[in-house]
C-alpha cells in the first residue's frame, strides 16, 4: 500500500516521510484516533516507504521487489501482531497461526475494526487478545537479523489487546534493536496501558472529511454520485461505516425517517387517526428488516437531529432540501431541549437493537415516547 491509495492526510504523510528522508524515524509510534480512520493504512503505507528501494520524496515506487512484497503483506521484515483467539485449549495462538486470514481482510477491509476481524476469522463468542506468548514471539522475531530490508518493522494493530501482556514489551519498546520500528495502532488509546504510552511517540489520526469518503466510494467502489454523498454525510468521517452501507443504501432512504416522524407530528398535533394506520404499518415494516438496517436508519435518525440542532446554533446543515424544510419546522415549533431528548431515544432504541431486542415492540413503544415529546409545543430557544 502506498501513501496515494489512502485519501486525505497530506500534512501526516509529509511529517513521515520527512522523518525519513532526514533519519529522525521513531522508533516507537502509537497512531491513534476514531475507529474507520486510516490509522492502519498509514502504518502500512509507511512500512513499505521505509524498505523502498526506490523511493521518492512523495511515496513508495510500488515497483521495486521490497514493494511488490509490502503490497502482497509478505515482506520477510515487515510483521504483524494482531487479536487472535485461541484455535485450540492446549496451546496458545499466535498471529502467524491467522496469517493467511489477515492477508485476506486487509485486502478486503483496510480500514475494519476489531468486531469486523474477530467475525472475519468466526470467532463467535470468543474474545480476541494478544497473549504474552505473542509478545514473547515478537522479541524472539527482532532478535534475528532483517532479512532484505533496511528495517524491520512490527506493526501491531489493536494495541489495546495488549493488556497486561504489554509488559513483556517495555524494555524493546524504550530499546528497540537498532533499524527497528514499532508502529502500534488502537481505537481505544484510554485502554493503553500508561506503561506504553510513555515510550511511545504519540500521533492522532483525525476522521476522514465527508468529501474524501464521498470521492473514495465513488473512485473505489463505483457508487453513483448521489450514492455516495447520502453515505458520506451519515459516515462522519467513519470509513467503515461508509463501506459498510454501500450494500445497505437502500434501506438508508431518508424518506422511510422523513415518513415516520410527520405520522408523528401528524399524530401528536392533530391526532390525525389514519397516521396512527401508517405508524403501524410502518412498524411492521420496519421491524422486518435486518438489525444492520435498523441501526442504519437510527443512524439517519441522529445524524438529522444532530443537523437540526445544529440550526439552532445557526451552523450550516448537510440536510437536503426536503429534509430542511422539517427540520426547520421542528426548530421553529421545538426547543433544542425536545430535540436532544430524542436524540436520547434514539440512543437508547441503538443499545436496545444491538442486544437483539423484540423490534416491533421496541419501535412502537419508542415512537409513542417520542409523540408524547412532540404534543408539548415549546418557544424555540438559541443554544
Amino acid at each position: 500500500m502506498q501513501f496515494s491509495d489512502i485519501p486525505e492526510h497530506n500534512k501526516l504523510k509529509r511529517q513521515l516521510i520527512s522523518g525519513v528522508e532526514t533519519g529522525k524515524v521513531a522508533q516507537a509510534v502509537l497512531f491513534h484516533g476514531n475507529e474507520g480512520n486510516a490509522s492502519l493504512p498509514i502504518a502500512i503505507a509507511l512500512s513499505q516507504y521505509l524498505n523502498c528501494q526506490n523511493k521518492s520524496e512523495f511515496d513508495s515506487c510500488g515497483e521495486c521487489v521490497s514493494c511488490v512484497k509490502a503490497k502482497k503483506f509478505i515482506h520477510p521484515d515487515i510483521h504483524f501482531t494482531y487479536p487472535v483467539i485461541p484455535k485450540s485449549p492446549s496451546k496458545p495462538s499466535l498471529s502467524t497461526d491467522f496469517i493467511k486470514e489477515w492477508r485476506a481482510a486487509l485486502k478486503e477491509m483496510p480500514y475494519m475494526n476489531i468486531y469486523e476481524w474477530m467475525n472475519f476469522i468466526k470467532a463467535e463468542n470468543k474474545q480476541g487478545n494478544i497473549a504474552v506468548d505473542e509478545c514473547r514471539s515478537i522479541i524472539r522475531t527482532l532478535s534475528l537479523k532483517s532479512f532484505e530490508g533496511d528495517y524491520k518493522i512490527y506493526i501491531i494493530w489493536g494495541a489495546e489487546n495488549l493488556a497486561a501482556a504489554g509488559n513483556v514489551l517495555l524494555k524493546i519498546l524504550e530499546e528497540p534493536p537498532p533499524n527497528t520500528v514499532f508502529l502500534l495502532i488502537t481505537y481505544n488509546k484510554a485502554a493503553i496501558l500508561n506503561t506504553i504510552i510513555s515510550r511511545v511517540q504519540q500521533i492522532k489520526v483525525n476522521k476522514f472529511s465527508d468529501k474524501a469518503v464521498e470521492e473514495f466510494l465513488v473512485n473505489h467502489e463505483s457508487l453513483d454520485a448521489e450514492a455516495a454523498k447520502s453515505i458520506s454525510r451519515l459516515a462522519d468521517g467513519n470509513m467503515l461505516s461508509a463501506m459498510r452501507m454501500i450494500d445497505k443504501k437502500d434501506a438508508l432512504n431518508n424518506y422511510m425517517f422523513i415518513d415516520w416522524l410527520r405520522y408523528l407530528l401528524a399524530i401528536s398535533r392533530k391526532n390525525d387517526q389514519m397516521a396512527y394506520v401508517h405508524l403501524n404499518t410502518w412498524v411492521d415494516d420496519i421491524a422486518k428488516l435486518g438489525r444492520e438496517q435498523q441501526k442504519a436508519f437510527l443512524k439517519f435518525a441522529q445524524f438529522f437531529l444532530s443537523e437540526t440542532v445544529s440550526l439552532f446554533a445557526d451552523r450550516d446543515s448537510r440536510l437536503d432540501d426536503n429534509e430542511k424544510e422539517l427540520a426547520l419546522y421542528l426548530k421553529e415549533n421545538y426547543n433544542a431541549a425536545t430535540l436532544l431528548e430524542m436524540q436520547r431515544i434514539f440512543n437508547d432504541m441503538h443499545y436496545f437493537i444491538e442486544r437483539n431486542a423484540h423490534a416491533k415492540a421496541m419501535f412502537f413503544s419508542n415512537s409513542l415516547r417520542i409523540k408524547n415529546l412532540l404534543i408539548q409545543v415549546d418557544e424555540p430557544v438559541k443554544i
